[in-house]
């Protein structure tokens, strides 16, 4: 995460100038890179009975669905934009997903090798696809979307920068956005939950709810539930001058909070 800051930083700095920058000989103007490659790989992990996936991505997106397979089947989309087809290339050969399997859980993470990344931005955008057997997710993302779609179990998502997109879960939540949206859509919460953002809007949609508690906050942002159409009724309410919380028993089950220090708060069917 530092290199990436770093770089980022370089980079911001280019493109807010109004002059242009001399590197190795080459002209880079406001931050324009000519030079841009992908390279994809494809992994095909035997789970060995696991059931739960752990991710860490430095930069890229990530996606998720349940497939007819055995394996954990792992499409990945390398791209690198530079200032010479050398340093692209260079960065694109050292690129690396590594997976492995311990403890009944399958580890993917980005690779630690150490290369000159200046002026090159990389990204590795991960399409996994999981046997139905896997229940548990842990995700952290530094850089970049991430989506699910249709899985069960425990959801366990942090996302520095980047938006959280859920579509037709079933389980127990607990994810973060620090700059970003979360958006979840057709939700069926089984269990205590946690959905929070620091910056960014939170929109939610509730297909069925149990017995439980759930806390939805948005420090700058809106946060929105909408319960299609399930009955609700209004606990509580208050604000003040910026913040707004809003309490509400779903379905005569859940207890869901909301909270917006920046923003709105709001319950629909």
């Amino acid at each position: 995460m530092k290199k990436f800051i770093l770089a980022s930083t370089v980079l911001g700095a280019m493109a807010l100038s109004s002059c242009s920058v001399s590197i190795n000989g080459k002209e880079v103007v406001n931050g324009d890179f000519d030079y841009k490659k992908t390279r994809t790989e494809t992994l095909n992990i035997d789970p060995e009975n696991a059931s739960k996936l752990d991710i860490e991505l430095e930069v890229g997106k990530i996606e998720i669905v349940y497939g007819d397979t055995k394996n954990v089947d792992i499409e990945i989309k390398y791209t690198g934009n530079g200032i010479s087809e050398e340093k692209v290339s260079a960065a694109l050969e050292n690129a690396e997903i590594t997976a492995k399997v311990k403890d009944k859980t399958v580890y993917i993470k980005s690779s630690e090798k150490d290369f000159d990344n200046r002026f090159v931005n990389l990204t590795a955008d991960l399409d996994i696809t999981l046997p139905s057997e896997f229940s548990d997710f842990v995700i952290e993302s530094d850089v970049g979307d991430v989506r699910l779609d249709r899985l069960k179990g425990s959801f366990d998502i942090s996302a520095d920068v980047g938006n959280v997109k859920l579509d037709s879960l079933v389980g127990a939540f607990k994810i973060n956005a620090d700059v970003g949206n979360i958006d979840c859509d057709n939700l069926t919460i089984k269990d205590d939950s946690e959905i929070t953002t620091n910056v960014g809007n939170i929109d939610v949609s509730v297909e069925s709810v149990a017995e439980c508690n759930v806390e939805i906050s948005a420090n700058v942002g809106d946060a929105d539930v909408d319960t299609q159409g399930l009955a609700f009724t209004e606990k509580a309410q208050s604000k003040d001058y910026v913040g707004k919380k809003k309490e509400v028993l779903i379905d005569d089950k859940c207890t869901v909070t909301l909270k917006a220090d920046v923003g709105t708060v709001k319950v629909t069917k």
